[in-house]
C-alpha cells in the first residue's frame, strides 16, 4: 500500500506511522521542504 499526504497534515502523518506504514522520507527534515510525504506498508494477502 502506498500512501501520501502533504507537509501540512501531521495528523494524516501520524496516523501512518501509528498504522504500521514506513515513511518514506526523513522524518527529521522540514516537512515544508518536501512536497508529498509519503508512506508505505505491506499487506498480507487475506485466505
Amino acid at each position: 500500500m502506498y500512501r501520501t499526504t502533504g507537509p501540512r497534515q501531521p495528523e494524516a502523518k501520524y496516523l501512518y506511522l501509528n498504522s504500521g506504514y514506513e515513511p518514506q522520507l526523513d522524518l527529521a527534515a522540514d516537512p515544508e521542504t518536501i512536497k508529498f510525504l509519503a508512506f508505505t506498508k505491506d499487506l498480507e494477502p487475506r485466505g
